[in-house]
């Protein structure tokens, strides 16, 4: 008797676990948004609206007092995706404090293939520290940010784009192109995305 129980009780077992979500039995297909960093909200002084995800932090409307902060908390490189006439002088205080400045100019329009390759290849760079990427009102940074997330950082674009909305990324246009982007530079979920 107790033989024919051994039998039957594994078999029971495994499904019993199975419908528990072990062993991929009953589980969602569905990107699990709570397996990769957060996007959390950064303080920074005056009307400053600053995020943290992994190694990336991302701000608007930056100012050269904010720098001193950040440079504290641990940037090491500056990207600014404004014109570098209207950011000359967060430029020099970059220089001051030791960081790294970047003058990637985007304009208000969705970026470029070539723009969007540009900028990628400077967040991807070596680096001992934090990065901060910045721009006027933050969607253009999160549409980058997106698209790094999930070419360089593996994780699904659907989750990408909800951090870069998180984060001030404008809903409609921005969206499409961080698809589109992703799709061509072959990242996590582009075939997915293409469909929507």
């Amino acid at each position: 008797m107790k033989l024919h129980a051994r039998r039957y009780l594994l078999p029971l077992l495994c499904l019993a676990l199975g419908g528990c979500g072990l062993f991929g039995f009953g589980r969602s297909d569905e990107p699990q948004p709570e397996l990769y960093d957060a996007v959390t909200a950064e303080p920074l002084p005056g009307d400053v609206r600053c995020f943290l995800c992994g190694d990336l932090y991302l701000a608007a409307n930056l100012t050269p007092d904010n720098l001193d902060v950040l440079e504290r908390r641990g940037v090491v490189t500056l990207i600014d995706l404004r014109p570098a006439d209207v950011i000359e002088p967060l430029l020099i205080r970059a220089l001051q404090l030791g960081l790294r400045p970047v003058s990637l100019p985007v304009d208000q329009e969705l970026p470029t293939d070539a723009q969007v390759d540009r900028v990628l290849a400077e967040i991807a760079l070596e680096r001992d520290g934090l990065l901060l990427l910045t721009c006027q009102t933050g969607s253009r940074s999160a549409i980058f940010f997106a698209i790094y997330r999930s070419v360089v950082d593996a994780v699904p674009v659907e989750i990408a784009l909800e951090q870069a909305r998180s984060a001030g990324m404008k809903p409609g246009a921005p969206e499409k192109l961080v698809r589109d982007q992703v799709e061509r530079l072959g990242g996590v979920g582009a075939q997915a995305s293409s469909t929507n």
